[in-house]
This record gives C-alpha cells, structure tokens and sequence, in this order.
C-alpha cells in the first residue's frame, strides 16, 4: 500500500484520541487593609495565560480608580464572563470588535441620581498591546471611554440573561469609543492578532478606531442585547 493509501486507511479506520478543554480559570479576589482597597488575580489553567491582575481603589461609588490588566469595560458581551453568559457562545462579530484585556489604569464610577439620573461611565489609558504585554510600542496609547445610562434608575450588571429575576424593568443605553495605534487589528485572551486581510504588523502600522452603541433591557426572566458598531482601520 502507498502512501496515499495509508492515509486514507487512517482516516476511515483510525480517530484521534483528544481531550480538550475550553476553559479552566483560577480566581482569587479580595481586599487589604480596608474593604475599599481590592485586588483580584485570575489565571488560565488550561492555555497557561494570566487574564487579570487589578488593584481598586473604590473608596467612592462616584470615583474609582483601576490598575493593572483586566478584561476592559468596553462592550457588553465582551466583559460578561463566559459563567455568565446567555448562551454557549458569545456572537461571531466578538471576534472582530472586541478590545479584551490590556494594561494599564482606568477611572469609573456609578452616578446614582433619582429616576432617570443613573449612570455609569468608564474612561482608560492602555497600552494598547494585548494581554500579557507589559509596555506600549510606540508613544501612542489606547484610550477608551464608555458612558452608560440606566434611564430605568436601576444599574445594569454585567450578566447574560436574567437570572436575577427582575420584577422591575432594569435597561440601558450605552455609547462607547476607542482609538489605539499598534501592530494589531483585533485583540483577544491570546494577545494582539490580525483581522482578515490585514498582514503582521510593526509597531505603530495600525490606527483601529471604534464607535459602538449598545442596548439591554431585563425583566421577569426576559433578557434582551445589541450592539452597533463602527470600526475603521488605517
């Protein structure tokens, strides 16, 4: 027999033998000296990786301040974690539009006014580099920023579907922007990687700018989400 041959025997007669596991995370969270000084570290047993190391100062609901690397509050499917997600999977365009975990510091708080005075905003400073790297490549940063309005009075969290049971209706609407300059098109819990079409990059090749608007709404076991998007990349 050839070897043509051979591999067409295996094929029908032979099956690999693989075990395979998606995701198997270590966390460890909690605070020193004072409740509102936290820290939260997670790991990546299955891919070797460290996702999140973070220190918070949340003294304030209003003013908050974040330092290290986590997965960062810029759209909705992408920050739910993957315990909390509605369904399996997150959506395919997740891949593209996603800016996942990066490092660097960021400013957030929750504005808890009467009625429809709630929001929530966030704004950051990153490296724009990915998971995992330490330092920018060139002078130019990431910089990020998300308002949210809970025009419901009642702030959103950020879980899939309702297993809260909300009795009242909870929504949101939510508008976000990012611009980064790099050597990467898209992000993910890899690092920094390509879109199609878009070849290895050097530092400083790529402005990726991004615009996104995002809707929820919960309630009595109802859970809605959408996202729009706008992405340019030079």
């Amino acid at each position: 027999m050839d070897a043509s041959g051979e591999a067409l025997a295996q094929g029908l007669c032979g099956h690999p033998h693989i075990l395979k596991v998606n995701r198997a995370r270590l966390k460890v969270g909690g605070h020193g000296h004072r409740p509102w000084l936290k820290l939260y570290w997670e790991y990546e047993l299955a891919a070797s990786n460290l996702l999140d190391f973070r220190f918070m100062f949340e003294k304030w609901k209003q003013f908050k301040v974040k330092v290290g690397q986590w997965k960062v509050h810029y759209n909705r499917e992408r920050v739910i974690s993957s315990g909390k997600q509605q369904m399996v999977e997150r959506s395919l365009i997740n891949r593209s539009f996603t800016i996942d975990r990066q490092q660097g510091v960021s400013l957030y708080g929750h504005l808890k006014g009467a009625g429809a005075a709630n929001f929530n905003y966030w704004a950051a400073v990153l490296t724009g580099t990915g998971r995992g790297a330490r330092e920018n490549d060139d002078e130019h940063l990431m910089y990020m920023l998300r308002g949210q309005w809970n025009f419901m009075g009642e702030e959103l969290k950020f879980w899939g579907s309702d297993l809260e049971y909300h009795e009242k209706v909870s929504a949101l609407l939510a508008l976000a922007a990012v611009t980064n300059r790099s050597p990467y098109t898209r992000f993910s819990q890899a690092g920094g990687g390509q879109l199609p079409g878009f070849g290895e990059g050097v530092s400083g090749q790529y402005r990726v700018n991004q615009w996104q608007a995002e809707t929820a709404f919960k309630y009595r076991g109802w859970a809605w989400q959408q996202e729009s998007w706008a992405h340019s990349d030079s």
